[in-house]
């Protein structure tokens, strides 16, 4: 079984350029535009990492996050992706459940990073 991916982002370049640097790793990646319907697609897909844009119009990632919270999910890594990279900006992202914070735009050893540290906590579970 592959880990499995989703990606939030409301900016369709951000999503394109996330799916191409998770090419390089051998998993299951679904994308979502939609701050809204992010819930049920996490709900249908049940993935182990989520990689969520915070500014997004309708919910944001922080209301996004707070919502995947009251499911009681499976265990998965919380990925915030932002283009704020100040102190108060990565605590609140920390206090809403993130696990990691990563500034846009987002690079290929970054998301290595994710992958690696998400395979080490899942493969023993997939």
């Amino acid at each position: 079984m592959k880990l499995r991916v989703l990606i939030v982002d409301d900016s369709r370049d951000a999503l394109h350029l996330l799916d191409r640097l998770m090419a390089h790793h051998d998993c299951e990646i679904r994308t979502c535009q939609d701050s809204v319907n992010a819930v049920q697609t996490v709900q249908e897909f049940i993935p182990h990492v989520i990689f969520l844009d915070i500014a997004m119009p309708g919910l944001d990632g922080f209301e996004v996050a707070e919502d995947l919270h009251d499911l009681n999910l499976p265990n998965y890594l919380l990925v915030a992706l932002t283009s704020h990279s100040d102190e108060p900006h990565r605590k609140e992202c920390e206090a809403s459940g993130f696990e990691l914070f990563l500034s846009k735009p987002v690079s290929i050893e970054d998301v290595g990073h994710v992958i690696q540290l998400a395979k080490k906590r899942f493969l023993a579970t997939i």
